[in-house]
């Protein structure tokens, strides 16, 4: 059953507080990234990519919006009533979580391109599991999350497009 009505007893420095925790969490990854790492940058400059990847300077904000969607999203699960469905919720979403986290350093670190393909398909299917267990939560929270699974998509097409064209 969705809930429509939040509870007002939680107050909204929650939010910030659980923002900033993903948003420190997961920019964590992007030590990794093409940016920061000198080796990084170069071995991903090597890559042969489809044409229709993305700029690398589009990945930081993209990131970022999708974090503080996300942040709101579990927000809006934390808020609701104690219920085994909200625990569920939270803790798909922490697995999610720590699956988005993990593809930058087997992507870039390792430079393990089908190994990271491999997680990234554990986490679209983590993610897809979130999608589900939110619903059964709060819609709000699960629409939050639409671009979020949109966006792993598209990020698993391009990861394949890359393994294949550099296998």
């Amino acid at each position: 059953m969705i809930r429509t009505g939040l509870p007002r007893v939680r107050p909204w420095w929650t939010l910030a507080i659980i923002t900033l925790c993903v948003l420190v969490a997961g920019g964590t990854g992007s030590v990794l990234g093409p940016g920061p790492s000198p080796k990084a940058t170069a071995w991903d400059a090597a890559l042969n990519k489809p044409f229709w990847a993305p700029p690398n300077w589009l990945f930081g904000p993209a990131w970022t919006i999708l974090f503080i969607l996300m942040s709101v999203a579990v927000w809006r699960i934390w808020r609701t009533s104690d219920s085994p469905a909200r625990t569920r919720a939270l803790r798909v979403f922490g697995l999610q979580f720590v699956l988005n986290i993990a593809w930058t350093p087997i992507f870039f670190g390792a430079q393990a391109i089908g190994l990271a393909l491999i997680e990234l398909t554990a986490l679209w299917c983590a993610l897809l599991w979130t999608l589900r267990c939110f619903a059964k939560v709060d819609r709000k929270a699960l629409l939050l999350m639409y671009p979020y699974m949109a966006w792993v998509t598209f990020a698993y097409a391009l990861n394949a497009a890359i393994w294949y064209l550099n296998r």
